[in-house]
């Protein structure tokens, strides 16, 4: 839920998107949907493997971020950027949704979690699990602890 408009997917298969006023359904393939002020994101099914949508609820328009022969799981949205797991090697992408440029941000990683263009996520240093934070243009590896996990954000607050 986002102010008046929330948005829910029916049995894993419809992503529905209510207004206030109306029911509008986005898609008839998807799910793991979320919602952040005006941008709805979801992972959809396009026949053969899932896949990275976004939808303005302003516009209408609908655009398929990814195109790809991976799956793709853990959404997150923020605003227009959204981040989430997925490639041949489990890795960690971030979404500007003002560019729409996606950047590859790890491998085998996940746990993401996303707040503008600030994204945090556990992932593997070659040793154990630590948590890496991307400001948007750099990477920081901030523990090195061991089996670090589930990472919380918040603007640039860390949990």
């Amino acid at each position: 839920i986002s102010g008046s408009n929330v948005v829910w997917d029916q049995n894993w298969e419809r992503v529905l998107f209510y207004n206030g006023a109306t029911t509008i359904q986005l898609t008839d393939s998807g799910g793991e949907q979320q919602i952040s002020g005006s941008n709805i994101a979801w992972v959809g099914f396009d026949g053969s493997k899932t896949e990275v949508y976004f939808y303005n609820i302003l516009t209408g328009i609908t655009t398929q971020v990814t195109n790809n022969n991976y799956e793709e799981c853990l959404l997150r949205i923020s605003g227009t950027n959204a981040a989430w797991s997925g490639g041949v090697d489990y890795g960690v992408f971030f979404y500007n949704g003002s560019t729409g440029i996606t950047t590859k941000l790890a491998s085998d990683a996940g746990d993401q979690q996303i707040s503008g263009s600030n994204v945090v996520w556990s992932g593997d240093d070659g040793v154990d699990q630590e948590i890496f934070f991307y400001n948007g243009s750099t990477i920081t590896q901030l523990t090195n602890n061991g089996n670090a996990n589930y990472p919380q954000i918040s603007g640039t607050n860390i949990a």
